[in-house]
């Protein structure tokens, strides 16, 4: 169809982030520290555009323009700080020291 004209894009991005650190007992007050984050971003995007044109006569012009657009981001973190671990050669789980040491979980907002 003559003075019709369609377009659309679409994209989408995915990103993962992990730090893992330790501080030993010298370095912190003679108490280790353990740190974790964990996180994932997603975003979506996409556009649809209709255009149509119609001249009539030389003198006179039709412009339709029709277009949505969409976006959606999603995201996800999750930390964990665990202060006043025992000493530099810990094994086992995290948390021995419930009121010194800052538990961690999932993240609204980061």
């Amino acid at each position: 169809m003559p003075g019709l004209r369609i377009q659309s894009a679409l994209s989408y991005e995915f990103a993962s982030n992990n730090e893992d650190k330790f501080t030993p007992a010298a370095a912190a007050g003679q108490f280790s520290e353990v740190y974790s984050f964990a996180g994932r971003e997603s975003n979506l995007y996409n556009r649809n555009i209709l255009n149509y044109t119609k001249d009539f006569n030389e003198t006179h012009n039709i412009f339709i323009n029709l277009f949505n657009e969409v976006r959606h981001a999603q995201r996800q973190n999750t930390i964990t700080k665990q202060a006043r671990t025992p000493n530099d050669q810990f094994e086992g789980p995290l948390g021995f020291d419930g009121y010194f040491s800052r538990g961690g979980g999932v993240l609204s907002k980061f």
